[in-house]
């Protein structure tokens, strides 16, 4: 009998839902939670800055633990929150792009100074790729990320795959195709710890 069939009462709302409306729990005995979804989003939405300050204090408590933990999650859940991720990048174009102008504004001698640094590191590190190579790139990757293996969007990034800032060229024998979402990530790490961040055995 599939779970849509069977029917379950919430213990809050008393209301008569399909059991695909309970979040899952292995602990109890028909494998569902007593609340059913709304209620118990209802709940957090009343309860939000409890439960923020409760996150906040552990995260403090135990930073290892947490890091291990949000690691594990999001190798865990890597494709739902990369497609989660390019949902709301596209429905929130016009706010995300306000978002940074103002944030540019806020903090132009940081941008400035950032710019700067990053030219002065282009020419230490020589000879430039040119549109052929990223493209013949892009072919040999397969129009997908180099790190989370996703299709790449319209826009994607162009990655030093040894950081400039940690002695890299800046030709074709160290570039790679990401994602935004996975050079954003990225950033200036390591390529073999960065990678096995994601779960690489390298």
């Amino acid at each position: 009998m599939a779970e849509t069939d069977v029917i379950k009462v919430c213990k809050v709302c008393n209301a008569c839902k399909s059991m695909e409306q309970f979040t899952r729990d292995a602990g109890t005995k028909d494998g569902r939670r007593g609340k059913c979804k709304e209620c118990d989003k209802a709940y957090y939405r009343e309860n939000a800055d409890r439960y923020k300050a409760h996150a906040k204090r552990y995260r403090v408590q135990d930073p290892v633990a947490t890091k291990e933990k949000d690691k594990s999650q999001h190798s865990k859940h890597k494709e739902k929150r990369n497609e989660q991720s390019a949902r709301y990048r596209r429905e929130n174009k016009e706010r995300l792009k306000e978002y940074q102008r103002q944030w540019v504004s806020n903090n132009l001698e940081y941008f400035r100074y950032h710019n700067a640094k990053r030219r002065t590191l282009l020419t230490a590190a020589g000879d430039a790729y040119t549109k052929a190579d990223v493209l013949n790139l892009l072919q040999k990757q397969k129009n997908c990320c180099a790190a989370c293996k996703m299709k790449l969007a319209a826009k994607f990034d162009v990655d030093h795959v040894v950081p400039l800032s940690k002695g890299g060229l800046n030709d074709k024998s160290n570039i790679q195709i990401l994602c935004i979402h996975c050079n954003r990530s990225k950033n200036a790490k390591d390529p073999i710890k960065f990678m096995q961040s994601l779960g690489y055995l390298l």
